[in-house]
């Protein structure tokens, strides 16, 4: 067996071991820390109305959120609408992002954008505003205009093809509308849920909005659900308090919803959800559209046909039982009968003649 003393010794050992573990772990987090590279930038999402041939001067706010001096760069790209939402940055400008035409600035934002291109130097902690000017030319097209103004710690001439990752950068978007001839156009494409029937209030809608016009638009608006009985027990909000969820002119935005409602089984049965979204800033427009699902509560169903299916053996069976002892008993009384009308034929009569009793009826002994 350990001493005391051998036993004080391994146990200071174990506690100096786990002590020096976490303080190298510490020391390995804190350099890891120091490696990460942070900014944040201001307004994420810039909006504006230019008419063809003014001008417009605005600024971005920076902050370096890092313990240590950086400098930044700016760089300014084009984007379309991916695929069902979101941005994608044009191809062409990440290979040559100072080099266009004349024609392509009849159309292109990112050759609209004056902005200090860097190296900007930041202190730890410290925010610093970069002003940039946006001059619309004046043939240029009406309708919607997007650019990005990115920033990061590489210059523009260290960028070659898709080298640049989005993600290790922070983003501004800028979102033009030039006055002219302004087409605002939008329609449900489509509006379904993913299954059509639930054993639970627990819904998924599916909505795709497509933008026909030359513009982008805000749409704003909310799903409301009825139950069987046509009454509302739902509702949710689309693109309130938020100046994202754009839809980009010529492209189809998916939103996807989730709704949670309460089990009541007085609302079993077929639901009904409604969307309808309002758009526009020249004029207000509205779409609409239905779908119909069911909700259909199958345990307590399934409970109650297994309650009803054991009455209803019960009952049978008792049924058999009971007639099965019916005729039992009609069989026994039966019995019986016959039996008593058995001993009313038969009569005992005794004879004191030698101790001998004469079993013979009176007739055959009357002969």
């Amino acid at each position: 067996m350990l001493s005391y003393k051998h036993f004080l010794t391994i146990l200071i050992v174990i506690i100096l071991s786990v002590c020096t573990f976490k303080s190298v772990y510490a020391q390995g987090d804190i350099l890891n820390k120091k490696d990460k590279l942070t900014l944040t930038i201001t307004p994420p999402l810039i909006k504006n109305n230019i008419n063809p041939g003014e001008s417009w001067a605005s600024y971005i706010k920076v902050v370096n959120n890092n313990l240590k001096a950086i400098d930044v760069y700016t760089y300014i790209f084009d984007f379309k609408s991916a695929p069902d939402g979101g941005v994608e940055f044009i191809q062409q400008n990440l290979e040559n992002a100072l080099n266009f035409s004349e024609e392509d600035n009849k159309f292109l934002l990112s050759q609209w954008i004056s902005i200090e291109r860097g190296p900007i130097h930041l202190e730890p902690h410290e925010s610093k505003k970069i002003p940039f000017s946006i001059r619309v030319p004046v043939d240029a097209e009406p309708g919607g205009h997007y650019a990005a103004i990115l920033v990061g710690t590489k210059p523009v001439s260290k960028i070659k093809g898709t080298g640049i990752k989005i993600s290790s950068m922070v983003s501004s978007l800028v979102m033009i509308s030039v006055g002219g001839n302004i087409i605002e156009r939008a329609d449900i494409r489509e509006f379904y849920t993913d299954r059509s029937l639930y054993s639970q209030p627990k819904i998924k809608f599916i909505l795709r909005l497509e933008n026909t016009g030359n513009v982008h638009i805000h749409p704003q608006g909310e799903i409301k659900i009825y139950n069987f009985w046509g009454k509302e027990v739902g509702s949710i909000p689309i693109n309130h308090n938020t100046s994202f969820g754009n839809v980009l002119p010529e492209s189809t935005r998916k939103w996807e919803f989730d709704w949670e409602g309460e089990e009541n089984l007085l609302d079993m049965g077929r639901f009904k959800a409604t969307v309808v979204l309002t758009y526009g800033e020249e004029a207000k427009e509205t779409v609409y559209r239905s779908v119909y699902f069911w909700i259909i509560y199958w345990r307590p169903i399934l409970v109650s046909l297994a309650i009803l299916l054991a009455i209803i053996l019960i009952i049978i069976i008792s049924v058999k039982i009971y007639v099965r002892k019916a005729i039992k008993n009609v069989e026994k009384n039966i019995q019986l009968a016959k039996m008593e009308e058995n001993k009313k034929e038969i009569s005992v009569i005794p004879s004191s003649e030698n101790g001998i009793i004469n079993l013979r009826s009176p007739k055959q002994k009357r002969k």
